[in-house]
């Protein structure tokens, strides 16, 4: 069983030639995809370490200007299933709301502070169906608030008051 697992997670992180790969699907059948900005466009079909080096080297090099990078769809997929029926139940409070972002403490961190939290945004599809529309790590929880691909800092969006997204900590 443990070497199907393993496979399985190779196999999920290296999808990235899937638009939309699966990320769980509940025992309900609910299920969870990441979309192809978060896969492909954030490089979430990378794995964490090659996620982490660019995250550093970027924080290295002082530039204001750096490429968002995604949290990785294994890791995405291990939190969702870790998580569903609080993402489930929070969907479930008002059948209108489209989008929620989630923010996740890493209890197992031991890389830099800049990885402690996990954020994502869920966006509901169908019934049945949700999608993480984008994703990334962060210090505080709080980072997923610029608006637009490379943006300088000083550019800020906050995304709660711009598209009036619920945040949820889980």
């Amino acid at each position: 069983m443990k070497i199907f697992n393993v496979l399985k997670n190779i196999i999920l992180e290296n999808s990235n030639r899937s638009e939309k790969p699966k990320l769980f699907t509940t025992p309900e059948n609910v299920k969870f995809f990441s979309s192809k900005h978060n896969t492909v466009d954030r490089e979430a079909n990378k794995s964490y370490e090659e996620i982490k080096d660019i995250i550093l080297n970027a924080v290295d090099s002082g530039s204001k200007t750096h490429i968002r990078v995604g949290v990785p769809n294994l890791m995405l997929s291990r939190l969702i299933r870790k998580k569903y029926e609080k993402i489930l139940k929070e969907f479930s409070k008002n059948p209108k709301e489209e989008k929620i972002k989630f923010v996740y403490k890493r209890e197992d961190n031991e890389d830099d502070e800049i990885f402690d939290y996990i954020e994502f945004l869920i966006g509901k599809e169908e019934e049945n169906n949700f999608k993480v529309v984008s994703s990334t790590f962060s210090s505080n929880g709080n980072y997923l608030k610029l608006f637009g691909k490379d943006v300088t800092q000083t550019k800020k969006v906050v995304l709660e008051n711009y598209f009036h997204f619920r945040t949820v900590f889980l």
